[in-house]
């Protein structure tokens, strides 16, 4: 099941971002499409939060969970801290 699992988390970022590409590039008004690409893009958080931390506990021994988990959720706030500024403080900066 481990292999499995983690393929699947290999292939969640592929499949966000051919869907947030295809969310940037779909014609304005085509709904059916923007639907299906924004599914895509879901996609990779759906991966992400079921199968990521049974992966780490299957992964990580005992003694090492505490500071595996500790570490994840700190690159999870770096990472959406620096997401939001990237995408939007940076560009609404600038446009300002």
């Amino acid at each position: 099941g481990r292999g499995y699992a983690r393929r699947l988390l290999a292939l969640g970022p592929a499949l966000a971002t051919f869907g947030i590409l295809g969310l940037m590039f779909a014609p304005d008004g085509a709904v059916l499409p923007m639907l299906l690409f924004a599914l895509l893009a879901g996609a990779d958080g759906a991966s992400f939060w079921v199968l990521g931390d049974p992966l780490l506990v299957a992964t990580t021994p005992l003694a090492e969970r505490t500071r595996i988990f500790a570490l994840k959720f700190f690159l999870l706030t770096v990472g959406i801290v620096l997401g939001g500024g990237l995408g939007g403080w940076i560009p609404g900066g600038i446009a300002f």
